[in-house]
């Protein structure tokens, strides 16, 4: 019965442990095809290591605070309009994707839009900028024409938003 137990617990043991390593190494995996793309008010990236990031990270702290006034999908572009306080020297703006589409009807896949700010002194006004992703550019060239990003549901978020019913992620369609 004690050699029935030890092995039992031995077994447990081992079991939690691989658990914990299957888990830890998900962050350690590396994106096969990663992308960056400058365009002229953001840089587009295709990196799932630096999504996930993003991802377990949004809030305030992580990207400079900024809202998502608007999403609009415009034949094959896709406009994002931002407005963030006036005051700084710099405003740089990231879109940030995984590179995966769910197999779902419609296809869904999803975009953070992060931003980084330098020298900023407090400021109650506003500025806005509109960042127009060419979809047919970035996600058909980079899915070797994939047919299902042409009527894909693209949910964008705020980066500088923890996921909450007052903050929701903001989808956008072909329609």
């Amino acid at each position: 019965m004690k050699r029935a137990i030890f092995f039992a617990t031995i077994f447990s043991a081992v079991v939690i442990s691989f658990g914990w390593v299957s888990c830890d190494n998900d962050t350690d995996m590396k994106d096969p095809n990663p992308f960056m793309l400058q365009k002229e008010n953001y840089v587009f990236l295709k990196n799932s290591n630096y999504y996930l990031e993003v991802q377990k990270k949004r809030s305030p702290e992580y990207s400079d605070p900024f809202e998502i006034e608007d999403v609009q999908r415009i034949d094959k572009e896709m406009h994002i309009e931002v407005s963030y306080p006036t005051g700084c020297a710099s405003n740089n703006f990231e879109i940030v994707w995984d590179g995966i589409v769910m197999e779902s009807y419609p296809p869904q896949t999803r975009l953070f839009v992060k931003r980084t700010a330098e020298e900023c002194s407090k400021s109650d006004e506003r500025e806005h900028r509109v960042l127009i992703v060419d979809l047919e550019e970035i996600f058909v060239k980079l899915r070797q024409g994939d047919p299902n990003l042409h009527d894909a549901i693209f949910i964008v978020s705020n980066a500088s938003k923890r996921p909450s019913t007052n903050n929701a992620d903001i989808p956008v369609t072909s329609n």
